[in-house]
Formats: structure tokens, C-alpha cells, sequence
């Protein structure tokens, strides 16, 4: 399985260096050196906090919600909620997500890639943001680097979500995932399935999601 070469990402280092001061996220980003190969994990930690740090520099109000998942799912939280506002104000708040996300993503290991279970938590968490929200459309990114250890129940989850108009999903893989398979669920969802180069068109994809869904979603629709 192949790690994640760290190129054309110097801009996006420093910004989020100047942004966050705090130690665990200054020793972080120490990673990211230009010319070396990281752990899929370290770039799936940088690729949520990136992605974070986008959708608060738009300040659009999104809501967002990270779930990770390796031997089990888990819906990151996000002080008491199980999602981030990006346009809440509050002082720290990008700052203490991405600090959590490190922690949870960043420095965690596990064998299994619980493909189903993370994608049954991501309809939990639409049903609370369709709750508020019915018409609401929502982005799902699905940052993998392996094969569904759980059977069906992946792709039975995602047949699920292509009922829903409201919803597309992208799949990004990193490492060695079913590349066939992952197609399939993005087209089925009105997305695609990408899978970089280099770290650093992991930024350009990311920076450009966190802009599109608008345009996606009316693309799904018709």
C-alpha cells in the first residue's frame, strides 16, 4: 500500500501554522516536509483539518461532521455536539477541531476498514441535519485507503443514499482500495471517485469541494 508524497502544499502548511498555535498542531504539520512520503493516516488528518479550515473561510454556516473509522465508527465530537458550525464565531473553535482530529485520526491505528459502519453513521447524522433542516443538501466525502471489511453492508448503505436527491457523495482512496467499486458508490451518488497523485491534489480537490456542492447537487438532480 502506498503512502502519500508531500508536494505543492507549502501554502497550506504555513497558513494553518499562522492560524494555529498550538503545540500538538505545530508538531503536526512538522510531517509535511516537501519530498517525503507520509502515512495515509497523518494525510487523512490533514485532509479533514484542511477541509475544516476551508468551510470556515467561507463562512457560509455549514455544518460539518468528521467520522472516523478503522476497527470501528465513531462520530468525532465537536465540544458537545456531534457537529462543527463554520460560521459560529467562536474564538479556537477551527483550532480545537483540528487538535481533536490529530489526536483521532491522525495518531490512531487499526486493521479493519469499517466501510459499512462509518457509512450507517454518516445516515445517522443526515437524519439529525434533515431533522432540522428536510431540504438541507449535503456533501459526504469518504476518505479511504482500503477494502470494506464488512461485507455487503457498504455498499448496501450507499444504495440507501442514492434514494436521496439531497445528498452526493465523493470518495477519495489513498492507499490500495477497491477502485472499481469505489466508482461505482460516487457515480451512484452524484459524485466521483478520486484518487491523488500527491498531497498536493489532495488540497486542489479539497479546496475545490469545498466550494461546488451548490452546483453538484442541481447536476445530481436533473
Amino acid at each position: 500500500a502506498r503512502d502519500v508524497l508531500v508536494t505543492n502544499i507549502a501554502p497550506a502548511i504555513e497558513g494553518i501554522k499562522a492560524a494555529m498555535e498550538s503545540r500538538e498542531i505545530q508538531e503536526f504539520l512538522k510531517h509535511f516536509k516537501d519530498g517525503i512520503f507520509i502515512p495515509r493516516r497523518i494525510s487523512a488528518a490533514f485532509a479533514a483539518v484542511l477541509f475544516l479550515s476551508e468551510k470556515v473561510g467561507r463562512g457560509f454556516g455549514e455544518k460539518v461532521s468528521v467520522i472516523r473509522f478503522a476497527d470501528e465508527a465513531q462520530v468525532l465530537p465537536f465540544g458537545n455536539s456531534y457537529y462543527m458550525d463554520s460560521a459560529s464565531g467562536k474564538k479556537g473553535v477551527l483550532e480545537e477541531a483540528a487538535r481533536m482530529i490529530v489526536d483521532r485520526i491522525g495518531n490512531s491505528y487499526g486493521q479493519a476498514t469499517q466501510l459499512g459502519a462509518a457509512m450507517r453513521s454518516a445516515h445517522q447524522v443526515l437524519d439529525n441535519f434533515q431533522s432540522m433542516n428536510p431540504d438541507q443538501p449535503t456533501m459526504i466525502i469518504l476518505l479511504t485507503d482500503g477494502i470494506p471489511t464488512d461485507g455487503d453492508a457498504f455498499f448496501n448503505e450507499i444504495k440507501k443514499f442514492s434514494e436521496n436527491p439531497n445528498v452526493v457523495i465523493y470518495i477519495v482512496g489513498l492507499g490500495n482500495p477497491d477502485d472499481e467499486l469505489m466508482a461505482r458508490a460516487a457515480s451512484l451518488c452524484g459524485g466521483e471517485y478520486f484518487k491523488p497523485e500527491d498531497a498536493g491534489d489532495l488540497l486542489i480537490w479539497y479546496s475545490k469541494r469545498a466550494r461546488d456542492l451548490t452546483v453538484k447537487l442541481k447536476a445530481h438532480k436533473e
